[in-house]
């Protein structure tokens, strides 16, 4: 999972402090909730991909992950377009069968649904690394301190950040190492893949595992943890002016957004239903 790990760079968002990437990423959860409209979610996707072209985040390390969201996203699309909404409202939005299967119609206005929930889900998936993999943990953890989060609740969290690239380190060494004995679940079949080929795999990484737990265990004890002191952070984490001003902007998409949702009420569909008409009358 390098997807959420941190990257040492020079660049602007690197620079940034994390609690103006976390109002990135909570603004990106508020859109996702609030906008419910398929040109506005892509305009925040935008907006998020440029701050990635800023902070010269690599696509290269979310090939994993993309391949695991591709089936998922895929999937979400095909049930949505044979499976619509039943409210009467969506009833009263279905008008074009691109096709059948058997006595079941796929239904373009359900598969743009799908396609919506999609891209909802990427407004949050692509605020992710920008705090993630721009932020130390360090600065982080100080952060969270500076906003009075209990410290057990951050250590959690960071936990989580941390050890979640070291599973994801340990499969793939486990995995490797097992090639080099003979055995690449790669070649079997997918009935073996699924019944006997994990087997390998998966029990010296739960090994591996309980070991690192066991020796997180004894380092926590050694140092105190959860004695009652004042904890002291070597990081700053002040806001700067080009904080304050990404906050700013932040904020006023943020507002733009919801006041566009809830003044026009849907952009997309409309579009879809005046296109529709069009293509009807052509």
């Amino acid at each position: 999972m390098a997807a959420i790990e941190f990257v040492k760079k020079d660049t602007p968002i690197h620079r940034l402090q994390p609690l103006t990437k976390l109002i990135l990423l909570i603004a990106s959860l508020v859109v996702m909730v609030a906008v419910d409209d398929l040109f506005l979610y892509v305009a925040w996707i935008l907006m998020l991909l440029v701050w990635w072209k800023v902070g010269k985040i690599e696509l290269g390390r979310f090939a994993g992950l993309a391949r695991l969201l591709t089936g998922t996203f895929l999937f979400l699309v095909v049930i949505q377009g044979f499976m619509p909404p039943s409210s009467p409202e969506w009833k009263a939005r279905l008008h074009t069968v691109l096709f059948s299967v058997g006595p079941y119609p796929f239904w373009l206005e359900g598969g743009l649904f799908g396609l919506t929930l999609v891209i909802r889900v990427l407004c949050v998936v692509a605020a992710i690394p920008i705090f993630t993999m721009t932020s130390p943990l360090a600065k982080i953890a100080a952060t969270f301190a500076r906003l009075r989060i209990p410290f057990t609740y951050s250590y959690v969290f960071l936990s989580a950040l941390r050890f979640v690239p070291f599973v994801s380190w340990t499969w793939e060494m486990i995995r490797d190492a097992q090639k080099l004995r003979g055995f690449d679940m790669s070649r079997l079949p997918l009935l073996d893949r699924l019944r006997r080929g994990y087997v390998p795999l998966i029990i010296p990484l739960f090994i591996s595992l309980f070991r690192t737990s066991d020796s997180l265990e004894i380092a926590l004890s050694s140092r105190a943890f959860g004695a009652p002191v004042k904890r002291t952070y070597v990081e700053s984490v002040g806001l700067g002016a080009n904080d304050v001003l990404a906050i700013g902007v932040i904020l006023v998409m943020l507002i733009g957004f919801i006041w566009l949702r809830f003044t026009y009420g849907s952009i997309f569909w409309p579009f879809v239903a005046s296109a529709e008409h069009g293509l009807w009358r052509f």
